[in-house]
């Protein structure tokens, strides 16, 4: 980082930069390398890696130094009126879509273009941003009961079969920072009463301080689906929502888009939870892992929150296919940030 000195690998930190200034260690604001009037003058510490100087710079790079806080982008009004005055002493303003303009010395970034800075924009508000980008899932690990989980790489499709012996978990064999997730998915028919299916993302299934976004449907009604967020350990989030149709019925979507500042749940297109992070409140933040699984929860809070295992109708099999993780925002295993 340009102050702080703490270092990060490329394809981390750029991610976190689409939507912080701060260091993610020290959260020291790199904002406080503008001057007041947002000008970068001779006197200013914004230092670049030495390759950002080539002139092949990548729009990414440029994004992982120069991207500006929200505080920059509101309540300052149009510098158009003033684009004639600035321009005499070589600065140059850079537009993010908006009606405001960030001011830089373009003589001490010799190689960074306007174009490249301009780019820079909300990624929840740009769909072909690298944020937005998706691939499918190719590579799975099961973490219990490999032999009730099918996979074929050919389909894209994960077939979870609960019966006599249990369900099963996968999950993804990388974790993300931030992205879109989804899957289309046929949820087990028959009497379901006590069993939880679900696609989720977490930081480690199982340690007491994960990070966590949640759908999950319930046995015991198949027409509604539970949405939750954890931040270390803590939920307590949990919303009902009304599907309209049987999720066994056949194939629907459903999309987790999550963001630094912003989780959107959505189901076969139609955003159905949005939220957004609060100042003082804990929000997620460590990079996760896409999962999903079939298992019997009727002994949380003595059956109430799925209902009785009852098991009339098994096996039951919940099908996954058009699985998509984020293309850009991979966390290398070794990464300690």
């Amino acid at each position: 980082m340009p102050k702080c000195g703490h270092n990060f690998h490329l394809s981390c930190i750029d991610v976190w930069l689409r939507k912080q200034s701060t260091c993610p260690v020290c959260r020291l604001p790199l904002r406080g390398s503008f001057e007041a009037k947002h000008i970068i003058g001779p006197e200013a510490d914004f230092s670049l890696p030495p390759s950002a100087y080539s002139p092949e710079v990548s729009l990414n790079m440029s994004q992982q130094w120069l991207q500006p806080g929200a505080e920059h982008l509101e309540g300052h009004g149009s510098n158009q009126g003033h684009i004639e005055d600035i321009s005499e002493h070589g600065l140059t303003p850079v537009n993010f879509q908006s009606s405001t303009s960030l001011w830089f010395d373009a003589r001490h970034l010799p190689h960074l273009s306007v174009l490249s800075l301009s780019a820079m924009a909300d990624p929840a508000l740009h769909p072909e941003t690298p944020l937005h980008q998706t691939q499918l899932l190719k590579q799975i690990a099961v973490d219990y009961t490999p032999e009730v989980c099918d996979h074929c790489q050919d389909s894209n499709s994960i077939t979870v079969t609960f019966d006599h012996r249990g369900g099963a978990r996968w999950r993804s064999t990388t974790r993300f920072l931030y992205g879109t997730f989804g899957a289309k998915i046929k949820c087990p028919q028959g009497n379901t009463s006590g069993l939880n299916f679900n696609i989720y993302l977490s930081s480690l299934e199982g340690d007491k301080s994960q990070d966590e976004i949640d759908f999950e449907f319930l046995g015991k009604d198949k027409t509604i689906v539970q949405t939750n967020y954890y931040t270390t350990g803590t939920g307590n989030r949990e919303a009902i929502h009304d599907l309209g149709f049987d999720c066994s019925d056949g194939f629907h979507e459903y999309v987790i888009r999550w963001f630094p500042d912003t989780i959107e749940w959505l189901i076969d297109g139609k955003m159905v939870r949005r939220e957004t992070r609060k100042e003082g409140e804990g929000f997620p933040e460590k990079p996760m892992f896409l999962y999903a699984s079939v298992w019997d929860a009727s002994y949380i809070d003595e059956a109430r929150w799925t209902g009785p295992y009852i098991g009339c109708d098994a096996p039951y099999l919940c099908y996954y296919k058009d699985i998509v993780v984020p293309v850009a925002t991979a966390v290398p295993e070794d990464c300690s940030c």
